[in-house]
């Protein structure tokens, strides 16, 4: 098992530093502690974690990909909020509008997993509740600050980004060939947002509370809103492609001698003993889990998302209470 590990955890390594470099430079671009469009920071942010859940949609793990996805949203609102609350001063709280999107968003999440399968309905679903809820939200809200965006720094921000997914790709390759697979979420998740912390901090430092929560926000929504439809929709997409392949494997498997005589086109229907395509679903852990914690959770915020609170020192020591919880909680279940 040690020798196994040596190719990921370098690949590893290599991802967080080049997610650390992309970080800053996204952060320079959008106007450092002073943002504007901090919610197009925040979907930006989630970038690399939605192409590595299409990525292992594609390697026929859609399922994981879900969790991933599930996984950092629930991160992104616990440990990252909260160590930002944390790190609030005693007289100005952590408070924003964006918060109450957290509602329509975790909600829909629910109840499209309740059946298990994931279907282009619940893509669509999904994809208006978002669509829906940024629309409506005031203009005067979306920018939170009065620098000036460098577009030159979010590009290169972004090229970094889509870089590290691609060298994380290659350790989740080598990880899900292990037992571990159920824990590759809880692994890549922090590797992704570590450097945003510290940044997120800063933000909170110099008086930006209100772009913090946008951040949070923008990236679960970038997650939730748009990561998991294209999720739903590649997998639903490359599902027949990858069953036409299983069931022509399988012809030769159990017909060996129709080799040579079989005709090119793959049959039309899979031989006894043959399972057919694979639906996308919501693992069943992650529904009870995690998206049951997101909808608490965005109920229990939605007073500071409607200004009759503010999130201090010790609410953000509660979500990062929550998130260890959660963490351990994870573990145990995958243990289990």
């Amino acid at each position: 098992m040690p020798n196994q590990l040596q190719l990921p955890l370098s690949f590893l390594v290599g991802a967080s530093v080049v997610f650390y470099i992309g970080t800053h430079v996204l952060w320079r671009g959008f106007g450092a502690h002073r943002p504007v469009y901090a919610l197009s920071r925040g979907a930006l942010l989630g970038l690399p974690i939605v192409l590595i859940a299409l990525w292992l949609t594609l390697q026929s793990h859609a399922g994981l990909g879900v969790s991933v996805l599930m996984t950092a949203s629930v991160v992104m609102v616990t440990l990252v909020l909260g160590v930002s609350a944390m790190s609030a001063p005693d007289d100005d709280g952590l408070a924003s509008p964006s918060l109450r999107l957290l509602v329509p968003i975790a909600a829909a999440v629910f109840i499209a997993g309740m059946s298990g399968e994931l279907r282009l309905s619940h893509a669509l679903l999904i994809g208006v509740v978002t669509s829906a809820m940024l629309l409506s939200r005031p203009r005067d809200e979306v920018v939170t600050g009065t620098r000036r965006v460098g577009s030159g720094h979010i590009w290169l921000g972004v090229i970094c980004l889509i870089a590290g997914a691609i060298i994380l790709s290659q350790a989740v390759d080598a990880l899900v060939k292990l037992p571990i697979v159920p824990l590759v979420a809880p692994v890549i998740v922090p590797l992704t947002i570590l450097a945003a912390v510290g940044l997120l901090v800063g933000d909170v430092h110099a008086r930006s509370n209100a772009a913090v929560i946008d951040t949070v926000v923008g990236c679960v929504i970038g997650l939730l809103g748009v990561g998991l439809p294209l999720v739903i929709l590649t997998g639903t997409l490359a599902a027949p492609l990858y069953a036409d392949l299983d069931r022509s494997y399988a012809v030769l498997e159990l017909a060996p001698g129709l080799a040579t005589t079989a005709p090119t086109a793959p049959p039309t229907s899979a031989p006894a003993g043959v399972p057919e395509a694979p639906l996308i679903t919501m693992p069943l852990a992650t529904w009870r889990i995690d998206a049951v914690l997101l909808v608490v959770l965005a109920g229990l915020l939605f007073p500071a998302g409607m200004g009759k609170a503010s999130l201090g020192r010790v609410e953000g020591m509660f979500l990062v209470l929550v998130c260890v919880f959660f963490m351990i909680v994870t573990v145990l279940t995958v243990r289990g």
